[in-house]
This record gives structure tokens, sequence and C-alpha cells, in this order.
């Protein structure tokens, strides 16, 4: 037999065996088909024996006695497996007519269990190979394993070992190449009209026979057979038939014909397929997973793999997965829960032996787990609950990496982790709905996981919470994509989280789910077009104000915090900022220094960062909000802060009204109350208890009107003033806050080293509020300056300017001194403020004027408070401040002041300056009157004669008191240096020049006229009183004599004038002490301050004789008396002596006359050319008598350089006084007494005589305008 396996074997193979003669074999005498060649011949002869050896029918060709079954079979079925049937059909035909019907006859005849079992797996090869040719054998050979299979249930039956390779061959056909030949018996078979044969259809529901029918132990259940990988009729021979491989074999009888049509549902008959895997699988999938669940426990501990088994699971998964059938929900069921399970078993087994084995197989688990949640992510609805059932404790082992475990668990469950992930990054694509069951199943299994408070124990100072981590991850990925949140997604979602803050008793959930929240609502926010309103978004924040846990609290206001600095650009519906803002005032509400630092560090942040997003309805709460933390006590800094974060407030309300686009009618109302708003929570502020704050809110209030108020409508004003100007004024400055001072505060304690060292001038609550007081009204009062022309059009404005000029008269009539300085600047700036209005209307200059009338009756009120009670009386400082001011305002602002105004000021000023002097005598340390006379000075009433009148008889008044040694002359003093001012800096009209000229000699002459007797050369250390009255009367003169032709001096002037020169110069016998020494002939002495006063009054003398028009001839001749006086006087006064002498020497020139020739002017050169010659001839007789007298001894000098001064005049004179007359007459005059003094000693005067001889010996030859040559200069 052996010869003759090998002998066929050579003829399929076509190759002859080494030994054998083919040519010498013989063909039978037997019909064999025609064409067949020697090979083929023979291999026909040979299979068509070996089939009848298995039918039991005597053998054609080969001849032997003796007949061994499995050989044959064995041949056939080497046969079967070649290619030779593939290619001759005539051998082909053997297997229709000999091989079928000879198998078909031996199984149902066969007892021998090893027989059968190769005549089955002979059948398995014919339909593997042949099924398509012999689809009528193949549906009879199929029918009878069909047939076989029957009968397996019965476990007791004699064929029960037959019955069970009946089911091993159906297994091997589902199985060959993947499912191929059981979709071509389905095609061609089970799917074909008119047949009753249904081979799949009958081969599941005789698996599911035995599946049903036979009750063992899982754990005796062989798992080989169940793999596709098992080799066909691979069960030992002791197994064969036994209850556990009939189970295992149908199921894999049952995995592989479900595979097999679901790799043909993509095919051309894949709709058939499809429907027959569907309908398969709706009948067998119950038995199926019944039995096939527990092997996902047993096998887990036991040494057998169970990839067989997990794949198998997953196999049947997809396919429930594509049918949509409640098959899908069980098998997740039983995956999750054997999953969980044996995660929680395995955790019990920590330190055993077979752990690391028991890890590994726990890894596969989850692997089949994962890999069917991957494949059904759209569809697994309410079975989302048991897949999270069983990732949680995955998740808690990938990234808790608690000690519950052995570090080999985590080496073989970290390979799942990007599988684990890649099923949350799948979700991304999911649909509205499945949005929603995917966050309820989370959710639902967070709240298990937080019930179960082993699975939150909190590792490294934190828990994580499987559901609350996956929903955050799965938003923030939705919201990344879609920009959007399905309907009641976010309710869902942020509900669960607020009531785990809100309820849980685990410190750690609630740090997370706030954690959580936040994130979320960050992410919310950041979607550029977000369906759901922001308010929505943020709602949740404002339910957790009903926390249960006050330790909770702190996270919470940090949470806020966190989201409007990451998100708060992005928040623009005021909605979601009130709430915000809401949220923040409750820092304040907990009373805990800790909340109301995270409340204030956020209302910074907002502040500096977030005010733009603000429209009209939050910034009403966000200026209640910064209102309610400036007046927290829990921490001063904070309540300084949010005073200056209102100033910022009403910039941003500045750049509300400024804003581009267009507005609603209603909208500057909006920011009117607004306005309003914010002036109340500055009044409010600024009567704080806390000098600081309330300094502060002053501070504020007044620097945002300065900065904005020139943008303020009138119905602004009006706001400003009624809400918070009015009330603060009165409530400020008018009240009493002496029982504020005593009662302490609510939040006193005793001093410490950490309290702020306060200054001595604010340690007491009085000094604090003289601060505050200071504070208020100099803030106000400058507003009221910089924009009254805003406010007083406003109606009933004058109600509030009469409130301020009262709150200004409180302060100034203080005894304080930083009060009543701000009293007096407060009034000024007032009366600045009023000053510079400029009306557009009678009706507003009418008002002007009222105003205007309040404030001059507020200071002429002031300024006569010179009663005995000193308490209601301004200080003197404070009425010296006032006057400056009052002099200034005039100065800048005249055309506010009227004539009246101008007169009541020099009324005023001179009142203060006598009750001023009345003071300072008593107390020297004041000097009121010298202030007020010194604005008197600073002020130009331009062309006001009235009041210049009036100023310069008051202070000729004032200078005019009689002085004596006890008395102080300060007042004098001044007032003749104001008048010295006026007329030598000021324009006065010229009405007012002569009107007060004789007024001015009047009272002047009394002043002059105390000048001593002895006087010194040396200068004086300041100018002396009578100096200063002769300054005076000689610019009075001055300016009258300048006022050109139109004006001329009245003759009673002329003699007045006289009669105080006469009496100053020569009245009294001024003795000068000490010896000045005259330069050299030619060069120009200074005048030495000493007889300064004298050549002013002899300069004023000459020009009274220049100006002499409607001068008496008599007054004339007593002018020129003085200066002949003048002249002769005394080496001691030889200023005055020389200027007199220039004056008669001018006056007597022809050059007086030649300017403007008068018939006055010809009688007052007559007179001086009289007293020239006189004084000249009594001056050289005297020289040369004193020269005879001294002998050889020289004369002084300055009596030498008197006569070399006369002699140079002479000289120089042109004095022709007829037309007849000819020049140098004067010299023929005094030639006798020129003649005597060309023979002095003194060479100088000599030389000088000689000279004017030598123009009396010209006369003669020449009469003509003779100047002495340099050689007769020069002469002895």
């Amino acid at each position: 037999w052996a010869l003759l396996r090998c002998f066929f074997g050579s003829f399929v193979g076509r190759v002859v065996p080494e030994g054998v003669d083919v040519e010498a074999l013989k063909d039978p005498d037997l019909a064999l088909p025609e064409g067949l060649s020697i090979y083929t011949r023979h291999a026909y002869l040979l299979f068509s024996d070996l089939c009848n050896l298995i039918n039991g029918d005597p053998l054609e060709w080969i001849k032997m006695e003796s007949v061994n079954i499995s050989l044959c079979l064995s041949i056939l079925q080497e046969s079967i497996d070649s290619q030779f049937f593939t290619h001759s059909p005539e051998m082909r035909k053997l297997l229709s007519t000999k091989l079928c019907p000879a198998v078909h006859r031996a199984v149902r005849s066969s007892d021998n269990m090893n027989t059968v079992k190769n005549l089955f797996k002979l059948i398995v090869s014919v339909l593997e190979q042949h099924f398509s040719a012999l689809l009528a054998d193949s549906e009879i050979l199929l029918n009878l394993i069909l047939k076989a299979v029957e009968d397996t249930s019965n476990q007791d039956g004699p064929d029960f070992g037959k019955n069970y390779l009946a089911l091993e061959s159906l297994r091997s056909i589902m199985l060959y190449k993947n499912g191929e030949l059981a979709r071509n018996i389905a095609l061609s078979l089970d799917l074909q009209r008119g047949t009753d044969t249904h081979v799949l259809k009958s081969a599941i529901s005789t698996s599911l026979i035995v599946l049903k029918s036979i009750k063992i132990d899982p754990s005796r259940v062989p798992a080989n057979p169940m793999s596709p990988s098992f080799p066909s009729f691979g069960v030992l021979p002791v197994d064969l038939g036994s209850p556990g491989s009939l189970v295992s074999t149908s199921l894999g009888i049952c995995f592989a014909t479900l595979e097999a049509l679901k790799a043909g549902v993509n095919g051309d008959e894949g709709g058939q397929m499809k429907a027959m895997l569907f309908d398969l699988f709706e009948c067998c999938w119950e038995d199926v997973v019944l039995t096939l669940s527990p092997f996902l426990t047993i096998h887990l501990f036991s040494p057998r793999d169970i990839d067989y088994v997990l794949e198998s699971f997953a196999s049947l998964f997809e396919i429930a997965n594509m049918s949509d059938s409640r098959a899908r929900e069980e098998l997740l069921r039983i995956l999750s829960r054997a999953a969980t399970r044996k995660l929680d078993a395995l955790k019990a087994s920590k330190g055993s032996n077979s752990y690391d084995f028991l890890a590994r197989r726990s890894a596969s688990l989850y692997h089949c787990l994962i890999k069917c949640t991957d494949l059904s992510l759209g569809k697994l609805g309410k079975s989302w609950r048991f897949v999270f059932a069983a990732l949680e404790p995955l998740d808690h082992v990938l990234y808790v990496k608690d000690s519950s475990y052995e570090p080999a668990m985590y080496e073989h469950l970290a390979k799942l982790l990007g599988d684990f992930e890649s099923i949350f990054r799948s979700m991304k694509v999911a649909t509205a709905d499945q949005k929603i069951e995917i966050c309820t199943a989370l959710i639902a299994q967070s709240r298990t996981q937080v019930a179960n408070k082993s699975s939150i124990t909190p590792v490294h100072g934190s828990c994580r919470i499987f559901g609350v981590v996956r929903v955050d991850e799965l938003l923030q990925q939705w919201l990344d994509i879609d920009k959007r949140l399905p309907n009641g997604l976010w309710e869902l979602v942020s509900g669960h989280l607020v009531s785990l803050v809100n309820d849980c008793p685990e410190v750690h959930v609630r740090t997370l789910a706030l954690k959580t929240l936040g994130k979320l609502i960050e992410e919310y926010l950041s979607v550029e077009s977000p369906e759901t309103s922001q308010e929505k978004v943020i709602s949740p924040l404002s339910d957790l104000l009903n926390n249960n846990y006050t330790n909770t609290y702190y996270d919470f206001f940090c949470t806020v915090y966190n989201i409007i600095h990451n998100r708060g650009e992005r928040i623009f519906e005021d909605i979601a900022w009130i709430r915000l803002l809401d949220i923040l005032k409750m820092t304040l509400a907990t009373e805990k220094p800790k909340f109301v630092e995270i409340g204030f560090k956020t209302v910074q942040l907002i502040s500096r960062d977030f005010l733009f997003a603000f429209s009209c309805g939050a910034m009403l709460g966000w200026i209640q909000l910064v209102g309610a933390f400036a007046s927290q006590r829990k921490d001063l800094n904070n309540a300084l802060t949010a005073v200056g974060m209102l100033w910022t407030t009403g910039d941003y309300l500045v750049k509300m009204e400024s804003a581009d686009g267009e507005k609603p009618e209603s909208y500057s109302e909006e920011v009117r109350d607004l306005w309003m708003n914010l002036f109340l929570e500055m009044r409010k502020l600024g009567l704080d208890e806390r000098p600081e704050v309330r300094n502060g809110a002053i501070r504020t209030l007044s620097g945002c009107l300065s900065a904005h108020g020139a943008r303020f409508q009138r119905m602004d004003w009006m706001t400003c003033i009624e809400c918070s100007i009015m009330p603060l004024l009165s409530a400020v400055i008018l009240e009493d806050h002496s029982a504020t001072e005593k009662r302490p505060s609510e939040d006193a304690k005793p001093p410490s080293k950490e309290d702020i060292l306060v200054h001595h001038s604010r340690d007491t609550p009085e000094k604090q509020w003289d601060e505050t007081k200071v504070l208020t009204l100099s803030g106000l009062s400058r507003i009221f300056k910089a924009h009254l022309s805003h406010m007083f059009e406003l109606d009933k404005f004058e109600v509030t300017w009469s409130l301020a000029i009262d709150c200004s008269k409180h302060m100034l009539v203080s005894s304080a001194r930083e009060l009543y300085s701000c009293g007096v600047q407060s009034l000024l700036d007032l009366l600045f403020g009023v000053a510079a209005v400029a009306p557009t209307s009678p009706e507003s200059q009418e008002k002007k004027d009222r105003l205007w009338s309040l404030m001059m009756d507020c200071i002429i009120n002031l300024t006569e408070m010179d009663g005995n009670d000193e308490s209601s009386r301004p200080q003197s400082k404070a009425l010296g401040s006032l006057v400056e001011g009052l002099a200034a305002c005039r100065s800048s602002c005249p055309a506010s002041f009227s004539n009246g105004d101008s007169l009541k000021i020099v009324e005023i000023f001179v009142n203060i300056a006598k009750t001023g002097y009345k003071v300072y005598l008593t107390r020297r340390s004041e000097s009121l009157h010298l202030v007020a006379l010194s604005a008197l000075e600073s002020i130009d009433f331009g062309d006001d004669e009235v009041t210049w009148k009036a100023l310069i008889a008051s202070l000729l008044g004032l200078a005019a008191v009689e002085d004596s040694a006890e008395r102080d002359s300060s007042l004098q003093e001044k007032s003749i240096s104001v008048l010295k001012s006026i007329y030598v800096k000021q324009p006065l009209p010229p009405n007012v020049k002569m009107m007060v000229l004789p007024d001015t000699l009047k009272n002047l002459q009394p002043v002059m006229m105390n000048r001593p007797a002895k006087i010194s050369l040396t200068s004086f250390e300041k100018e002396p009183l009578w100096g200063s009255a002769v300054v005076v009367f000689d610019a009075a003169v001055r300016d009258a004599c300048g006022l050109g032709a139109e004006l001329h001096l009245d003759a009673p002037i002329f003699a007045v004038f006289h009669d105080i020169a006469r009496s100053f110069l020569y009245q009294n016998k001024i003795m000068v002490s000490g010896s000045p020494m005259f330069p050299a002939p030619g060069c120009k002495k200074p005048e030495c301050d000493a007889e300064r006063f004298d050549v002013l009054l002899i300069k004023l003398t000459h020009l009274m004789l220049v100006n002499c028009k409607g001068c008496p001839n008599e007054t004339m001749k007593a002018l020129i008396e003085v200066l002949t006086q003048g002249a002769e006087s005394p080496s001691c006064r030889c200023e005055l002596a020389r200027w007199s002498q220039e004056a008669l020497f001018a006056l007597a020139d022809d050059a007086f006359l030649a300017e403007t020739p008068s018939d006055d002017k010809e009688a007052v050169s007559q007179l001086a050319y009289d007293a020239v010659l006189s004084l000249s001839e009594s001056l050289m007789k005297k020289f040369i008598e004193d020269c005879l007298l001294t002998g050889r001894r020289p004369l002084p000098i300055v009596r030498r350089a008197e006569m070399a001064f006369v002699m140079k005049k002479l000289m120089d004179l042109r004095a022709t006084r007829t037309a007849s007359q000819v020049p140098y007459a004067h010299l023929k005059t005094l030639y006798p007494v020129v003649l005597e003094e060309s023979r002095v000693k003194d060479r100088v005067v000599a030389g000088l005589a000689s000279d004017l001889m030598a123009l009396l010996a010209k006369l003669g030859r020449d009469a003509v305008n003779i100047r002495p040559n340099s050689d007769a200069a020069s002469g002895p």
C-alpha cells in the first residue's frame, strides 16, 4: 500500500516512481473516457478502485487481497487536496459518480470513529475544493453533515462521536478561506429561491441546540475550537465527543458563520448577505453570549489563552453594531462588568506569584472593551453607562497611579493609553444627541464614583473623578470644533458640577468640580459666536453662592478671578457682567479678610483691563461695587485704591459718551444716571469716618470734575451739583463734627507696632476733619473757577453759589491757619471764576451780575469785621491773602470790574490798611496795612479817573498822618511808596494828574518838612520818608508839567510850589557833614544821597520856570530867587549850588528862548540873566578876596571847581537881549572883575580869566560868535 500510495502520487503529480515501467502496465478492458493520456488513464482507474474500496465494491484494476480503508481514505484525501481534479474534467466526474456516493454511504454505515473522522475530513476537502463544480453533490454532502449534527444534543446516543465530527466539519467549512466557502454556500443554496436547503441557518440552529442542551461547567470547556486558528479536527481522541468539545465547537461554528457573512457584506451580494447575517445573529446572539460570557471570568484566571474569546466577543460586537441590535448593549454590559470585576480582583491579588500573568489578562480584556467601544461610538446610547463604569477604574489606574496596584499592572495597562484616549478623541464628531448621551453617562458615573468614597481617595493632595474630568475634556473639544453645545447640555453639565460643589462633603471633589466648572466657562466664553447666551454660561457661578461649605468660598472666588483674567475680554453681555459683579460683592458680605482680598484683586483686574467691555447696565453695578469696596473696613489700602478706581470709572464714562457709532436717544440719559451714581458714591465716601478714605474720595471727586467737567452738559452739572457738591459742602464744611470726633470707631483697636505713624499735625480727629474741609473746599472751588461758565446758567445756581461763598466765609474766619488759608483761596477761586465768565445774552449778564454782587458783598462784609469778638473776625493773614488775591483778580480781569467795583476795592483796601495799622501798633508781628497798600500799588485802574482820584486822595490822607518818635511810620512810608509807584509807573489819565496835583502838593508838604537839619553825605540805609515825599512831589509836578499846551498850571500851584521849595531848601539851616572831593574839571561827579533830593527840587524849579505859562511875575521872581539862593549855597551843599547855577545859566541863555518864545519866557530869561551877572560878580570877587587872604596856600578844591564852572559857563553863555546888543555883552559888564581874576595865583582860574579877556579883546574887531582857541585857553 505504501508503494501504491507512491504510485498514485506519481500519477497525480505526473512523476514516475523509480523502477516502475509505466508502459508495461496494461489497461484493463474497462470503459474509459476518450482522449486520456496514459498517466491520466492509470490515475482514473486507480481512483475508481479506491472509491469502490470505500463503497465496499470489488476492485476492477488493482488486484489486492486485503484492503486498508484508512490508507485508502488518506490517499483520496491527498488526491483531493491536489490540483489534479481541477485540470481534468474526466477525473472531476469521478468525484460526482464515484467518490461522493461512496463517502455518503460510508459515513452512514461506518461505526469506526477514526474512519468517520477521515470521511468527514474528505467531505470537507471535496466541498472546499469542488463546491461550485459539484453543487448538487455538495448539497447532498452538506445535508448529510447537517443531519448528523441534529442528533448532537443527544449525549447518550450511539452516534454521539459521529455527530461531533459532523459539527467539527461544519466549523471547518465555515472557516475555510475566512468564510469564502460559507459565503458561496449561502449564495448558491441558502439564498436561492425554491430550495429547502439552508445550510448556514441550520448550522447556527444546530449549534444553538447544542449550546442550550448541554449544561456544563465553563471551566471544563476546551477553548481552542472556538478560535479560527485552531486546525480542523484538531481535538484529541480523548476529548472526541465530550460535552466541553461540543460547546466549544458549537461556538466556533457560530463565530465562523457570522464572520463569514460579515466579511461578505461589502461584496456584490452585500445586501442579501447583510440581511441573512442579521437574521442569523438575532436568533443566536443570546445563547452565544450566555455561553461565552462565563469564559471572560473563568479564563481570566486560567492558564489558557483567552485572546480567541476576546476576539470572538469583538466579532460578535461588530456584528451587533452593524445590526443595531440590543445585543450590543448586552455585550458591552457583559464585557464592561467582566473588566471591572477582574480589575478589582487583580487589586485583591496583589503580591501573588501570578500577578503579572493576571495583569496581562486584564489588559487584554480592556483592550477588547476599548476596541468594541471604538467600533460603536455613535450607537452606544444607554450602553455608555456600562462602558464608563469599566473605563473609570482604568482611568484611575492610568492617571492616578496609587499604591493599590503593583508596577506590573501599570506596565501592561499603560500600553492601552493611546487606544484609551482615542475613544474620547473620536467623540469629537458626535451628534448633538450623542453628546448628551455621553455626558449623561459620564455624569451618572461621576455620581457613582463620588458615592463610592474609596475611589476618590485623594492622592498627592488631589483627586481624579473620571466623569468630571472627561466631561471637561469633551466639552472643550466640542466647543473648539463646533463653537456651540447642544441645547440642554450646558445646563446638564453645569448643574451637575454645581451640585458637586454645593453638596459633596469631600473637599477634594468640590475643588475639582469648581476647577472644572471654571475651565468650562472660560472655554465657552472663548467661542467666537456662541449660540448660548453668556448669562447662561455665567449663571452657574451665582448658584454656587448657596454653598453649604464655607471652606470652598475662597476657591470659588479664585475661580471667578481666573475666569475674568483669562476671558474677560470675551464677555460682552451686560447681564453676564452684572452676575459677576454681584458675586464679587459677596466677598464683602463674608467679612473675611482673605475673601475681601481676592475679591478686590478681581476688582483691580477689571478696573485695569476690562472696563471697556461695560455698557450702561454693567457700569452701574460696577460703580456700586467699587463704592462698596471703598466703604469696607477690613483693609484700608484696598479702600483707598477703590476710591481711585472711581476716578478711572469717570474716565471711562467720558469714553462711553464720546465713542463712535449710533446711540439710542436714551443713551445720554443712561450715562447721566451713571454719573449721578458715581457722584453719590463719592459723596458717601466723602463723609466716611476714616480720614484717609474721605480725603481720597474728595480728591477723586475734585480731580474727576476738573478733568472732565468741560465735557459735561447742562444736565450733567445739575446732577453733579444736586447729588454731590451741595450735600458735600454742607455736610463737611458747615456741620459740626465734634460728636463724630469723640465717637470711637466700630473697628477701633488698641494701637500696635504695625499701625501707621501719624504726623502730629493730623493726630487728632479735629485736625483730620480740618484736612478734609480744606480738601473739600479747595477742590470744589477750583471746579467752580474752571467750569463756572458751564454751571452758572443752571437753574437755581445762585443757591449753590451762595452756599459756596458761605462755606468759604466760614473757613476764612477760622483761627486755624490751614482753614482760613483755604477759605481765602476758595473765595478767590470763586472770584476769578465769576470774573472770567463771558455772558452770551442779557439774561446771562444779569445772572453774572447777581453772582458778582454776592461775591463783593461777602468781601466787603469780611473787611468790616473789626469788632471786639476776635472769633468772628478774619485773621490778618487771611485778610492779607484776600486782598492780594482781589488785587490780582482786578489786574487780570479788569473787564469784569465796573467803576463802582474799583471804587469799592479802593475803599476796602484803605479800610483794611487803616485797621491793619491799628493792629500793627499793638501787635508788631502783623503788617496787614502794608499788604493792603502793596495790593493797591499793583492795580492799574486804566481810564477810571474817579477811582484814581479816590486812590490818590486816600493815599495822601494816609501819608499825612502825624508821625512821632513814639509811633511807627510804616503806614506813611508805604503810602508814599505807593504814591511814588503810581506816579512813576502807572499811566495816570491827564485829568487825574491835574486834578490831584494841588492835593498832592498840599499833603506832601508836611512830610517833606520833616527833613532833619543835619544830614550826612554818606548813603542812607533806606530812602527817608521825606525823601520819598520829594520823589512823589517831583513825579507829580513833572506829570502836570508834561501835559502839553492844552493844559497849563494854575497860578496858585506856582505859589504853592514856591513855598514848598523854599521851605524845604532853605527854611532850616541845612548842614551836610563831610568834605566831598570834587573831580577834575570836565569830569561829572555822581550825586550824593544827601543832596539828591535838593537837586530834584532844583531841577523841578527849573522845570516850573520852563513851563511858566500863566505864572505871575512875582512868582517868577520868587522862583528865580530860589535858584539864586541855591547857587550861592556854601561849599557843604555844592551839589545844590552847582545845579542851581546850571539852571540859572540855562534860563539866561538864548537857547531857552529859541525853543518856544513867549513873553513869560522872556521875563524869566531876563530875570535869570540878571541873577547870573550878579552871581558871577559876587563869586569872582569872593574868590579874589579869599585868594589874597590865604596867601600862598591854595583854596579848597570845591571853591576852585566852582569858580572854574562859573567861568566856563560865562564863556559859553549867549545872552542877546536886543538886536543891537553884541555877543558876550555880559563879559563887558564883568570886565573889571575878570581882569582881577586873571591875576590870581590859581593857574586854572587865571587861565580861564585870560580866555575871557581874549574874547573881550576881539569884540572890537569881530562882533560874531567867537570861541577861545586852544592857545588862549592854555595861557597863564
